[in-house]
Protein backbone atom coordinates (compact mmCIF):
# COMPACT_ATOMS: atom_id res chain seq x y z
CA UNK A 1 0.00 0.00 0.00
CA UNK A 2 1.76 3.56 -0.46
CA UNK A 3 2.34 5.67 2.01
CA UNK A 4 0.04 8.37 1.18
CA UNK A 5 -3.19 6.00 0.88
CA UNK A 6 -2.23 4.71 4.35
CA UNK A 7 -1.93 7.88 5.80
CA UNK A 8 -5.02 8.74 4.20
CA UNK A 9 -6.66 6.12 5.90
CA UNK A 10 -5.23 6.64 9.52
CA UNK A 11 -6.46 10.55 9.15
CA UNK A 12 -10.27 9.43 8.38
CA UNK A 13 -9.96 7.19 11.79
CA UNK A 14 -9.04 10.23 13.92
CA UNK A 15 -12.08 10.66 15.98
CA UNK A 16 -14.14 13.04 14.88
CA UNK A 17 -16.41 13.86 18.11
CA UNK A 18 -13.11 13.72 20.31
CA UNK A 19 -13.82 16.78 22.26
CA UNK A 20 -17.61 16.32 23.07
CA UNK A 21 -16.58 12.73 23.92
CA UNK A 22 -14.42 14.08 26.63
CA UNK A 23 -16.53 16.74 27.93
CA UNK A 24 -19.52 14.00 27.96
CA UNK A 25 -17.49 11.41 30.10
CA UNK A 26 -16.57 14.37 31.80
CA UNK A 27 -19.60 15.61 32.78
CA UNK A 28 -20.77 12.10 33.79
CA UNK A 29 -17.82 11.22 36.06
CA UNK A 30 -15.05 13.27 37.31
CA UNK A 31 -15.56 14.61 40.66
CA UNK A 32 -13.07 17.36 42.00
CA UNK A 33 -11.27 14.79 44.54
CA UNK A 34 -9.90 12.81 41.47
CA UNK A 35 -6.46 13.78 40.03
CA UNK A 36 -5.83 13.48 36.32
CA UNK A 37 -4.41 9.88 36.78
CA UNK A 38 -7.83 8.51 38.75
CA UNK A 39 -9.87 10.03 36.25
CA UNK A 40 -8.19 8.52 33.17
CA UNK A 41 -7.86 5.56 35.19
CA UNK A 42 -12.10 5.08 35.66
CA UNK A 43 -12.69 6.07 32.25
CA UNK A 44 -10.24 3.31 31.17
CA UNK A 45 -12.27 0.72 33.40
CA UNK A 46 -15.64 2.44 32.07
CA UNK A 47 -14.56 1.81 28.54
CA UNK A 48 -13.53 -1.91 29.44
CA UNK A 49 -16.65 -2.53 31.33
CA UNK A 50 -18.99 -1.48 28.38
CA UNK A 51 -16.51 -3.30 25.72
CA UNK A 52 -16.51 -0.21 23.82
CA UNK A 53 -13.81 2.91 23.33
CA UNK A 54 -13.96 6.49 22.81
CA UNK A 55 -13.44 5.50 19.00
CA UNK A 56 -15.98 3.12 18.92
CA UNK A 57 -18.44 6.17 20.91
CA UNK A 58 -16.91 8.29 18.19
CA UNK A 59 -18.19 6.01 15.24
CA UNK A 60 -21.38 5.23 16.30
CA UNK A 61 -22.19 8.73 16.63
CA UNK A 62 -20.97 9.39 13.30
CA UNK A 63 -23.00 6.69 11.62
CA UNK A 64 -26.17 8.14 13.29
CA UNK A 65 -25.67 11.27 12.00
CA UNK A 66 -25.20 9.40 8.26
CA UNK A 67 -28.73 7.69 9.38
CA UNK A 68 -30.53 11.17 9.36
CA UNK A 69 -30.15 11.78 13.17
CA UNK A 70 -28.63 14.85 15.09
CA UNK A 71 -25.33 15.29 16.65
CA UNK A 72 -27.23 16.92 19.64
CA UNK A 73 -29.68 13.15 19.30
CA UNK A 74 -27.43 11.28 19.51
CA UNK A 75 -24.83 12.86 23.09
CA UNK A 76 -28.09 12.82 24.46
CA UNK A 77 -28.63 8.71 23.74
CA UNK A 78 -24.81 8.02 24.34
CA UNK A 79 -25.45 10.67 28.52
CA UNK A 80 -28.95 8.27 28.42
CA UNK A 81 -27.03 4.85 28.02
CA UNK A 82 -24.15 5.64 30.17
CA UNK A 83 -25.90 6.73 32.79
CA UNK A 84 -28.41 3.53 33.16
CA UNK A 85 -25.55 1.54 32.52
CA UNK A 86 -22.88 2.77 35.07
Amino acid sequence: MKLGLCIFIWICKIMKHEKEINQLLKDLFYDEWMSDLDYNNLIDEVMKELKTSKQQLSDDIETGIENGHSVETQFKLVKTMLRMIV
